[in-house]
This record gives structure tokens, sequence and C-alpha cells, in this order.
């Protein structure tokens, strides 16, 4: 916890060999680590109420899960670079987040929860082909369209819920789900 920590650029910093982990740090606004290209461990980045934006442009590889949640002030979140994603990805109850970027992401390790990010617009997941657990998207209330083209198989259960500006939703490719497919309580779908 660090009240006055208002900026945290790590500009040098290329790998983590455990866990990289912020918290309830209420004035950062910013964060970027543009050499990070290895987690070896997982990303937990919870209740940084000031945090507006966080940028990890190299990242390719997190050896763990991805967990964003209860940044009230959050609104970019971006790994144009992740490929691999050896855990859960989990973001949730960031209710300004309106971008979430992971154009390169092919695997996840087990779950993938987007949950309750109820000004989410837009949600980059066009590369992703394997989900080794379930999908769940939850109350993006601002997200019109969900283009995983790229999406083969999940193992469990997909879930789309309470997204009530969707209107499209795009898994042309998809052809193993393990578990139960639920759309429901999305207004324009």
């Amino acid at each position: 916890n660090n009240r006055d920590l208002s900026d945290l650029n790590l500009d040098s910093l290329d790998s983590v060999d455990g866990q990289l982990s912020m918290n309830s740090n209420s004035s950062l606004s910013v964060f970027s680590v543009p050499s990070l290209t290895l987690v070896e461990g997982q990303i937990q980045m919870n209740s940084n109420n000031g945090l507006e934006e966080a940028y990890f442009d190299s990242l390719a590889v997190i050896e763990g899960q991805l967990r964003v949640d209860s940044n009230s002030s959050f609104q970019i979140l971006s790994f144009p670079s992740l490929t691999e994603l050896s855990g859960q990805l989990l973001v949730e109850y960031n209710y300004a987040l309106d971008t979430f970027d992971l154009p390169l992401l092919t695997e996840v390790g087990s779950n993938l929860k987007i949950n309750y990010n109820t000004a989410l617009e837009t949600l980059t997941l066009q590369s992703l082909v394997k989900v080794n657990g379930s999908v769940y998207i939850y109350s993006a209330n601002q997200m019109d369209e969900l283009d995983m083209a790229a999406l083969e198989e999940v193992n469990g259960a997909f879930t789309l819920s309470n997204c009530s500006s969707i209107s499209s939703l795009s898994a042309p490719n998809l052809n193993d789900l393990s578990g139960s497919l639920t759309i429901r309580d999305n207004g324009d779908l």
C-alpha cells in the first residue's frame, strides 16, 4: 500500500521470476513495463483505485494467472504481445474499464472470466484458439460485438450473459465445447 505513488515505469525490467503484484496503491494512475517479456508467476492488480492505464507492451508469456479486479478508475488494459497465459484470466469489477486488448493471445490455461466490467466497449480476443476451462463473460454492457473467430476449443462451459448492447457474437470455428452453452439476457443479440 503506497498512497503517494502516482506513476510507475519500469522501463528496463524484462522478466519476473515470481509474482508481479500491485495492490491498494490508491494514487497510482499509470503503470508501464515496456520491456517485460516473461512473468514466471501470476500478475495480480487489485484495488488500485486511481489506476487508469496499464501497458505491458512486450509481455509474451505469463506462466500463471492474470487477475485484475476492483480497480475503479481503470480504463485501458493492454497486452499487445501476449500469446500464452498458463493460468486463469480473471478481469472483473473494473467499472470504468473501456478497452481490454489481447490481440495475439492464442491459449488460456484455465478459465477465462470477464465479469462486471460495465463500461467495457472493446475486448480484443480474435487470435484465441483454446481455453482449457470455461468462458464466462458477464455484464459488459457497452460491448456491441465479440469477435472470437479463431476459437476452436473450450474445455468447459461458454456463457455470455447480461451484455445489454451486444449485437454480434462471432465464433465460427468453435467445434469442441465440453460444457454447456448459455447465451442469455443480452438485449441486442
